[in-house]
């Protein structure tokens, strides 16, 4: 039986979106990872070494589901955006208001 890496990736991702849940961290860094890994399989496309681009890219998809599982739940854990109440302004929040012109 031959020892897969992608078993240890999965693993530690787990172990992050559990802390990144907990720690309430920014959920676009999966995201982020996976696009900078995609850069680096790409080098080594051009490299010519097709295994290890092909493993660095199923690891991409994974820090990918990885970070859209971390933005639904902080998506859900937003909760429903407020409607302002009828009949009033509706600013931008930290708008300042107009301030009357002098004459």
């Amino acid at each position: 039986m031959a020892f897969s890496y992608t078993y240890v990736f999965v693993a530690l991702l787990v172990a992050y979106m559990a802390y990144s849940v907990w720690a309430r961290l920014d959920a676009r860094y999966p995201v982020v990872g996976a696009l900078l890994l995609l850069l680096v399989a790409g080098g080594f496309e051009a490299a010519r070494e097709f295994h290890t681009a092909e493993l660095l890219a199923s690891y991409v998809v994974l820090l990918l589901g990885g970070g859209l599982i971390l933005l639904w739940i902080e998506h859900v854990r937003s909760g429903p955006t407020p409607e302002p109440p009828s009949g009033s302004s509706a600013r931008a929040v930290g708008e300042a208001a107009e301030t009357p012109k002098e004459r």
